[in-house]
């Protein structure tokens, strides 16, 4: 799992990509690539690294957290936490499954903002603490579907899209909120 240099690639290989997303200071891109890994783009140096390994599972929807310094990811045993350097082992965050999907971390690095998919009210908004994860709170939870959940820069609203009217409609709620 660590990054090496045998798993570095320059970033002309073609090659299946989904789910960028930017680290908060610009100058690396984490990606999804077919296979199932996370990449990762340094802008600056034009390096492309495998930043998981073949151990974690249908790695999925990458999130940075707002120092940079970590990614969050769902993989089929639940979300889990790298060093964007790539030297942790990915600690599953606990009561978290593969029906898990991160969705936005407060800018506190600590409150992690999550979609959990159930057969019986589709999506709905969840967060946990990962200093003292665990605790699961449910922020919107109805039998309509919730999702897309990101929060302001300031972390004092989250957006989300639900169809509790019969169609997908932006929402606006204070967070973490009443």
């Amino acid at each position: 799992g660590q990054l090496c240099r045998e798993d570095a690639h320059a970033i002309d290989v073609l090659r299946t990509h989904a789910n960028p997303r930017v680290d908060p200071r610009g100058s690396r891109v984490l990606v999804e690539v077919e296979g199932g890994d996370l990449w990762m783009q340094d802008v600056a140096r034009a390096t492309f690294t495998r930043l998981t390994s073949n151990a974690d599972v249908l790695v999925r929807f990458p999130i940075w957290t707002p120092d940079g310094r970590q990614v969050l990811y769902r993989t089929t045993n639940g979300l889990r936490v790298r060093d964007a350097d790539g030297t942790t082992e990915a600690p599953v965050v606990p009561n978290t499954s593969e029906f898990d999907y991160p969705a936005s971390m407060a800018p506190d690095g600590d409150t992690l903002v999550f979609m959990r998919s159930s057969v019986d009210t589709s999506f709905d908004i969840y967060t946990t603490s990962l200093r003292a994860a665990g605790k699961i709170k449910p922020v919107v939870n109805t039998p309509a579907y919730e999702g897309g959940a990101r929060l302001s820069p300031d972390g004092r609203w989250l957006a989300y899209v639900s169809n509790d009217s019969g169609r997908n409609e932006i929402y606006l709620r204070p967070f973490p909120g009443p």
